[in-house]
């Protein structure tokens, strides 16, 4: 019933609006069929009519009687801006802080200039914003303080390095074992103003300059071995030096060895300038015959005579040893195994020769490349023997050692035995003590 009420008013609507209707019902035909003139949405109107009640509406558009409805505009609400509320999140980073121990004052002017770090600070921004970070590091009385300021973006992790520096002549006054309070602060910020994130201060201990420091621990527990700078002893240009190769040169004549003038030595050390030289065993000659004048000097001239002395010294792990400078060995005209290679070292470099310390369990000696152009052969010298035996018996057992020692020399682990490359070390920036 409903359904043909509003059949029959939009049938009336249509009549008044195009002024034609026409119905014609049969069983045969649909349910009703419908010719108007409509628009569109009359027509969608009886569309829908069908498909709800299931009736078979039929209708024809008649452009004829066709008028023009405009609709009403569709009335559009404007949406609210959306409005984001922003809550920045700052969060204190964190921390790791690594430091160095014993810290050996021989080396601080190469480590200074190696860049190489008193204090590793590592740093995580755990917020999500750009924090600003300021890492300030000091031996508290012994140095400046080191500064540095990064910026480190959300979720990143930034590792920062300081080399303290420290004060000369505060450093020269320690002449035995002492310790340095290592005092460090981490800040952050925002840009709102300074919050701590880490502050300490630890006590690290420090070996005076003429200590040999064989390796540090890190903080973590990290062994980190320092043959290498034994080199910072050898020392060339020192005035002692330099005097100890004027004497040996007058140890450059026949009446000591009758080879030197087949090689054409007489009163010189000349290094690696052979022309005479043109075998293997000619550049080995040449070279040994000018490491046999500054024996002779040394054993004749200064009689230096071998002194046995602690190896090593210190406290828990540390290991360490006293290491001679060539001034003092000349001085006191006596020297240890280190002593001696040191020694040796320096009066080779001082002519040119490229000199190696060979160091192995508890003991050292010195060698030396034959030819420093061709490189490959080295020989060896032990220099403890120079009190009591000639330089043929101290080349013999070098050379027997350095056999018996070259597979442990030469393989990774440097607790084996380790030669160390002086001419290597000064291009790594491991530069002479004086």
């Amino acid at each position: 019933m409903r359904t043909c009420l509003l059949i029959f008013g939009i049938l009336i609507l249509s009549s008044i609006v195009a002024g034609c209707i026409s119905e014609e019902i049969s069983e045969e035909e649909p349910d009703v069929n419908v010719t108007v003139g409509v628009s569109k949405l009359l027509k969608e109107m009886l569309k829908k009519l069908s498909e709800q009640d299931e009736l078979s509406i039929n209708v024809t558009h008649s452009e004829e009687s066709d008028i023009e409805i405009t609709p009403h505009p569709e009335i559009t609400h404007t949406p609210y801006p959306e409005v984001t509320y922003y809550i920045p999140y700052f969060e204190k980073p964190s921390v790791e802080v690594t430091y160095y121990s014993p810290y050996p004052l021989a080396f601080y002017k190469v480590f200074y200039n190696q860049n190489q770090p008193d204090i590793t600070v590592k740093v995580t921004n755990n917020g999500l914003e750009t924090m600003t970070v300021k890492v300030t590091s000091e031996y508290q009385g012994y140095s400046e303080p080191a500064y540095t300021t990064v910026e480190v973006a959300p979720g990143e992790t930034v590792t920062i390095n300081q080399t303290i520096p420290l004060l000369d002549w505060m450093v020269e006054q320690i002449d035995t074992k002492t310790k340095f309070s290592l005092h460090y602060r981490v800040e952050y910020s925002y840009g709102d103003g300074w919050s701590v994130a880490d502050e300490q201060t630890v006590m690290v201990d420090v070996y005076p300059m003429d200590t040999m420091v064989w390796g540090m621990w890190d903080s973590e527990g990290g062994w980190i071995p320092l043959h290498d700078y034994i080199a910072v002893f050898v020392t060339p240009k020192s005035y002692a030096v330099r005097e100890l190769l004027s004497i040996a040169k007058e140890y450059v004549r026949d009446e000591y060895d009758g080879r030197y003038s087949l090689y054409g030595l007489y009163r010189e050390l000349p290094g690696y300038q052979c022309e005479y030289c043109l075998s293997e065993n000619d550049w080995r000659m040449h070279t040994a015959l000018q490491v046999k004048a500054i024996y002779n000097a040394l054993k004749y001239y200064y009689g230096v005579s071998y002194v046995s002395s602690t190896v090593s010294f210190g406290s828990g792990l540390d290991i360490v040893e006293r290491v001679s400078l060539p001034d003092d060995s000349l001085y006191f005209s006596s020297a240890n195994c280190i002593d001696g290679a040191v020694l040796f070292a320096s009066a080779l470099e001082a002519i040119g020769i490229h000199p190696y310390i060979v160091i192995v369990p508890g003991h050292a000696f010195v060698a030396w490349d034959i030819d420093g152009e061709r490189g490959g052969m080295i020989d060896a010298l032990e220099t403890t023997m120079i009190a009591k035996y000639d330089f043929e018996d101290a080349l013999r057992r070098g050379e027997e050692e350095i056999n018996e020692y070259w597979y442990e020399l030469t393989d990774s682990d440097e607790w084996n035995g380790v030669l160390v490359d002086i001419k290597e070390c000064r291009e790594a920036g491991i530069l002479p003590l004086r």
